[in-house]
């Protein structure tokens, strides 16, 4: 099953400071991770062991960099991760071992192995699988029915939802609406932390950058663990920016969406 699977550390090069750091405590916390990885930048070829770099060249935009990388790759399936997806804890490898199986037995597209809290499930609701109860089909109607936290894809699958000139936000939005006209199955893991956390068998800070800017947890992340971090290529979350952004996510997130749309007008 190996042989079929690999991960994939989506980046760019504008994101160079982050994989340092992220290849540091992927290390430290996967260091028998049984899985060929792959780092996709653009024209830059950094030497991380037992990393393979694949390069799309002179950066175009989001969707056709991606498809060059994606068209690199071997294996039939792919782990796909962000460079700023800093791991923080050991994986579950078991627990991994189970969304592979279930992904491949259902000739899924997607198997989101990451979810937030629970008062987020609207964003990716789903019917939980009466044999299965781990996991779930998601509706065709959940608006992000495919998105870019930590999940299982079917390669191919994933080279035929990405519409080249789209940001990675367009890939979330209106390829999710794609998405739901398709016959293909998406599946998700039902486990929901009940703070403002992912729960995944790959447990990681989400996110180390944000806007262009480091968070604070990365920081405090990488002085934990003795990781070296380069603040001098991008500004640091300020003291006001951080209490605000603790602030609203201590809202519901329903309720905090409806207070940004209210915003907005």
């Amino acid at each position: 099953m190996n042989k079929d699977v690999a991960i994939l550390i989506l980046s760019c090069d504008k994101y160079s400071d982050a994989w340092s750091p992220f290849f540091a405590l992927f290390r430290k916390f996967w260091p028998d991770c049984p899985f060929r990885t792959y780092l996709a930048t653009n024209e830059m070829n950094p030497d991380f062991n037992g990393v393979d770099v694949l390069r799309s060249g002179v950066p175009r935009n989001w969707s056709d960099d991606t498809l060059d990388i994606l068209k690199q790759i071997p294996e039939k399936y792919v782990i796909v991760l962000l460079e700023d997806y800093f791991l923080n804890d050991k994986p579950d490898s078991e627990w991994l071992k189970k969304c592979i199986d279930i992904t491949v037995s259902y000739d899924a597209a997607f198997m989101r192995i990451a979810s937030f809290r629970k008062d987020h499930f609207d964003m990716y609701a789903f019917d939980v699988i009466p044999d299965h109860p781990d996991f779930g089909v998601t509706r065709k109607s959940a608006p992000f029915l495919i998105n870019l936290q930590a999940g299982i894809w079917n390669r191919e699958k994933l080279i035929s939802y990405i519409v080249p000139g789209e940001s990675p936000w367009d890939f979330e939005t209106k390829g999710s609406r794609r998405c739901a006209q398709s016959k293909d199955i998406f599946l998700g893991i039902t486990k929901a932390s009940s703070k403002d956390i992912i729960s995944s068998p790959i447990p990681y800070l989400c996110t180390a950058i944000t806007k262009g800017v480091w968070m604070r947890e990365a920081l405090e992340l990488c002085k934990l663990h003795d990781v070296e971090i380069d603040t001098g290529q991008r500004a640091v979350e300020s003291s006001r920016a951080y209490l605000s952004r603790k602030l609203k996510h201590a809202i519901p997130y329903n309720s905090r969406k409806y207070l940004d749309y209210l915003l907005k007008k």
